[in-house]
């Protein structure tokens, strides 16, 4: 009958009127995406000691050892970056214990975006951002006034078209291979990761299907941006899968801002 057994594969919901809202988003930019070569794809993340692994070597009949216990609440940190066509911003890393308010937020995009933009945009560029209080409050709203900042208005539950969430799974990925420890080496395993996200990366292209490997140029980053949105058309304004692409790291110096407590 043409049906075949597979895995299922499960995303969070979306409300009725939000893939409305992801529908005319997508059906509006899709005809010119060159109207995001100005913009800047920015997000924050948390990154936390995971020691744990899916496999271990047992004795045959011995599957005691197959037991490893793991912390309730593991250590972690907050991140916040961003990409654009032409590189990447300052990297932002936060103790995990505190929250990203309105205030912290316009701090990390004061010593963070602001100087990108700048440097590499002669101060003409657009921020994508989600819909989070700290985004969206007036305080933000009158800081990004003050500055020149305008904000490109992004449909809610919409993760899934942001090309930044591409280099954080990547990222977790790549840290949780290292099976780190203690909070200075989840600093150390997060730059160095940051780092490999660099404008030479695009001069090379791939396009594959595993997310263990390096990005490459950021080019691919907004092609499969466009596929996105055609597949979100397609599927009416529901969520698909997301893409991934690969390269080659490039280390470079970089040095993050970590914001303290204020």
């Amino acid at each position: 009958m043409g049906y075949e057994k597979t895995t299922a594969k499960y995303c969070n919901m979306i409300k009725e009127n939000n893939k409305q809202t992801r529908l005319e988003f997508c059906r509006r930019n899709l005809e010119d995406f060159a109207t995001f070569r100005d913009c800047v794809f920015t997000d924050e993340s948390t990154v936390q000691i995971d020691c744990s692994t899916k496999f271990c070597y047992v004795r045959k009949g011995n599957h005691n050892p197959r037991l490893r216990s793991r912390a309730k609440h593991p250590a972690k940190l907050h991140i916040w970056g961003g990409i654009s066509y032409r590189g990447r911003t300052h990297l932002a890393i936060i103790p995990g214990h505190i929250r990203i308010n309105s205030r912290i937020y316009c701090k990390i995009i004061e010593r963070c975006l602001l100087p990108f933009i700048r440097k590499t945009h002669n101060g003409f560029a657009r921020i994508v951002q989600d819909n989070a209080p700290a985004h969206s409050s007036r305080f933000t709203q009158d800081n990004f006034r003050e500055w020149g900042l305008n904000a490109v208005g992004w449909p809610p539950e919409s993760p899934d078209l942001n090309p930044i969430e591409l280099v954080w799974g990547r990222m977790k990925t790549a840290i949780r291979s290292r099976r780190i420890r203690n909070l200075s080496d989840l600093k150390t395993a997060i730059i160095e990761n940051w780092n490999t996200l660099s404008p030479e990366l695009c001069t090379r292209y791939e396009q594959v299907n595993t997310i263990h490997n390096d990005l490459k140029q950021f080019n691919t980053l907004f092609r499969e941006l466009q596929k996105q949105t055609n597949e979100t058309l397609e599927q009416k304004g529901a969520r698909h899968f997301h893409f991934v692409i690969q390269g080659s790291p490039t280390k470079l110096k970089s040095t993050p801002t970590a914001l303290p407590p204020r």
